[in-house]
């Protein structure tokens, strides 16, 4: 257990480091989408579906023959069959790169913001996930540039070359070189902006805030002076006129204020009920005006904004921003996935265009990106051979500490490796697969293994082999088509969700794997004996033994990740480009997946029990309907306030039923489970956990606004006693009460009893 904790840990440092360099942005997504495929399948190939296969068989072998030759010749049958598998199939993921990318991922979560010279002739478009995209032929070919700004809204000087954006929760930037480079205007302050306008000299600019505040420049952004616009009223769109005179701010509540001299008077036009201004441009005469609404379509007026008249040729849409030339007869607007309309006759008709490219920059790094990746999933299936060898003869040590090494490697590569950024991860990721084969071989070497693939495939074992491997990799399937759901339910959503999902996922399997894991991985071989010897009673006492342990471990660890998650994330990844917003964006993901972790755990060790039965149909059918349910649930929470946060609240739900469906099974096939005997366990266990919940209550009263402005390392001082605290006061806790599985830990018995 300690390999395996220690391996969690690292695990965590890789993400740290990840989140440090990348963020929570749209290369982030990209780097992470990437990862994901492989790590897909994976559970196909590696750790999961075929060890699961393999081990129930190899520990039999070994028990019928302790000569061990009937094990070699297995492992060496496995050899050859990943190889004549996944070497093809890895080839095909390089030739068809990009249509695998396709099917795994569609990267539609930005908002797309365009603005365009006086003339048309150029055009920028800015992203909420941090691209800046310039074209100087009037769009027919951009250019972009990223950063690690989310940019919530921009505008254009009248000769493109200038702009002004905002980033919300942040401050204004103002580029000179046509987004190349961006300076902060710090004198404008940190804010919670949501809209800016730009004159057509780039002199006088105007930006509003969510919470009703409307600052004026004149000079360039050198300063700014508050206004009596907005009237508190959240500010959502805002527009210049290119001689700087008239500025037009929209509300949202519906009402749309102008003012003609520079912003020192205003006036109040009618309410638009349903009508919330999503982006405002004005022409050169200061009168026409272009506006994109909240309710879905384009509207221009030719009197300053009293009267607007619907554009139904532009269709209702998701539009996301709107421009006008100066001459008021060509216009742009944008929707997401890097798509935006043209009309050069004042919105009588419109063209579609493509090539902002929001989405095709995502795509086209993930297909640049992908060819390479995609031999990840040879090394590991070949790593998990070694480990699943080792583990058959109750080797764990150096299995547990292999995944020590791809994290180390990992880190090295996207910190020091002389490459492109964007492909440092990737090269840390192959470059670990192949560390975690070679680490292990000489342990398999000692256990009188053969590292050679034996083609001679026509054997008693194998053949069982492959027969059990169909239903479970059809589960593990089930599983993989689930993560890739997810996935894509999450690129639908905001930008950042995929890397909100996958940060949130890998500190959810932190104690999942430290405890659940772990105990797993240990008690699956003893599974396997008693199955081989039809020892039902040892089989019913394992599992009863197994979920006391689970029991015991995750519900603290369960109670600490809901309540402290925010302020583990913060302090683990809020570094570097990870900015507060990832924080707020991963936190209550990592609740709704916490919520799930004895239900989650329980589901595998019932699943490595059937396995260990040779029992792999039913295990099929529980895992389609836990697909199923999730995704059926997951098309409903992600439309609800909870987003992103919905889709690990579905994964949780789906398990417990999951696990429900487990245990009336295995009572069908091995009789009563004897599970009464865990509510004395259950008990025992939340009243020992009274005490955590105390000091979590205390420390969000006392310490935690005493603390909230200390620098990272007091912070982790802090953060890691009250952790170690809760942890140890609830360990005291169970030793009172007598938890018998607190003494198994204290003298090391988990691995003697398998």
């Amino acid at each position: 257990m300690i390999g395996t904790a220690l391996s969690r840990i690292m695990g965590y440092v890789r993400i740290f480091v990840f989140a440090y360099v990348f963020g929570s942005t749209g290369l982030a997504d990209v780097l992470t989408a990437v990862i994901s495929i492989p790590e897909s399948f994976r559970n196909l190939f590696a750790e999961g579906a075929l060890s699961s296969a393999f081990i129930p068989t190899l520990s039999t072998s070994l028990v019928e023959d302790p000569t061990g030759r009937r094990a070699r010749r297995i492992v060496s049958n496995l050899f050859a069959f990943v190889l004549l598998v996944l070497v093809p199939l890895c080839s095909l993921g390089v030739i068809f790169n990009r249509q695998v990318v396709g099917a795994f991922v569609h990267f539609n979560d930005t908002r797309l913001f365009i603005a365009a010279s006086a003339d048309g002739s150029r055009l920028a478009a800015a992203a909420d996930d941090g691209a800046f995209h310039v074209s100087v032929d009037g769009g027919e070919t951009w250019t972009e540039t990223r950063s690690e700004h989310k940019w919530e809204s921009f505008a254009l000087s009248a000769d493109g070359t200038r702009a002004l954006g905002a980033v919300k929760d942040g401050y204004l930037y103002f580029s000179a070189d046509e987004g190349e480079s961006w300076d902060p205007l710090m004198i404008a302050g940190r804010r919670e902006w949501s809209a800016v306008g730009l004159s057509g000299d780039g002199r006088i600019g105007a930006a509003g805030t969510g919470d009703g505040l409307l600052l004026i420049s004149r000079d360039g952004g050198e300063t700014w002076s508050d206004t009596a616009a907005g009237g508190g009223r959240s500010v959502t769109a805002v527009s210049v006129s290119p001689d700087g005179k008239i500025i037009l701010v929209g509300t949202d509540d519906g009402i749309l204020e102008a003012s003609r001299d520079s912003g020192i008077s205003w006036t109040a036009g009618p309410v638009k009920k349903g009508r919330n201004w999503v982006w405002l441009s004005l022409a050169a005469d200061g009168t026409t005006a272009l506006g994109a609404g909240s309710d879905g379509y384009l509207y221009l007026s030719v009197n300053g904004g009293d009267f607007w008249t619907t554009l139904r040729g532009a269709g209702r849409r998701a539009w996301s921003s709107a421009s006008i030339t100066a001459d008021g007869n060509s216009l742009f607007a944008a929707v997401s996935e890097g798509t935006f309309y043209r009309s050069r006759d004042r919105g009588a008709t419109w063209t579609e265009e493509k090539g902002a490219g929001t989405y095709r920059w995502k795509m086209g790094l993930a297909e640049k990106l992908f060819p390479y990746d995609v031999w990840f999933l040879l090394l590991i299936s070949l790593s998990a051979v070694l480990m699943g060898a080792l583990n058959a003869k109750h080797k764990f040590t150096i299995p547990a500490f292999t995944p020590i090494l791809f994290s180390v490697t990992v880190i090295a590569s996207i910190l020091w490796l002389p490459l492109p950024i964007e492909y440092r991860m990737i090269a840390g990721i192959v470059s670990g697969g192949a560390v975690q084969v070679l680490f292990q071989l000489p342990s398999f070497l000692r256990a009188r293994y053969r590292p050679v693939p034996d083609f001679r495939l026509r054997n008693r074992d194998f053949g069982r082999i492959l027969f059990q491997w169909l239903p479970v990799v059809l589960s593990a399937s089930i599983f993989v088509i689930n993560n890739i759901v997810a996935r894509l339910f999450a690129s639908t959503l905001e930008a950042g969700s995929i890397t909100a999902l996958y940060n949130a996922t890998t500190f959810f399997q932190l104690p999942l794997g430290i405890f659940a894991i772990a105990i797993i991985t240990v008690l699956f071989p003893r599974f396997s004996r008693q199955a081989a010897l039809s020892d039902l009673g040892g089989l019913k006492e394992t599992l009863r033994y197994g979920l006391r342990f689970m029991l015991v471990l995750l519900v603290p660890a369960t109670l600490l990740l809901v309540f402290l998650g925010e302020d583990v994330i913060g302090l683990a990844l809020q570094h570097g480009a990870y900015t507060r917003a990832g924080t707020l964006q991963t936190a209550p993901v990592l609740s709704a997946f916490a919520l799930g972790l004895f239900p989650t755990g329980a589901l595998y060790l019932f699943q490595r029990l059937h396995y260990a039965l040779k029992d792999y149909w039913r295990p099929l059918a529980t895992a389609g309907v836990i697909l199923a349910l999730d995704v059926g649930l997951s098309l409903v929470l992600k439309e609800t306030p909870l987003r992103v946060a919905g889709l690990a609240l579905a994964s949780t739900l789906s398990f417990g039923v999951g696990l429900v469906l487990f245990v009336f099974m295995t009572r069908k096939r091995l009789g009563a489970l004897g599970l009464r005997g865990l509510a004395t366990s259950g008990l025992k266990t939340l009243v020992g956990n009274i005490p955590l919940a105390g000091i979590v209550v205390a420390y969000f009263i006392l310490v935690r606004p005493a603390v909230a402005g200390f620098a990272f390392i007091p912070r982790l001082a802090v953060l890691l006693g009250v952790g170690l605290g809760a942890a140890g006061i609830t360990f005291a806790m169970y030793l009172v009460l007598k938890v018998d599985i607190v003494e198994d830990i204290l003298k090391g018995r988990l691995k003697r009893r398998a």
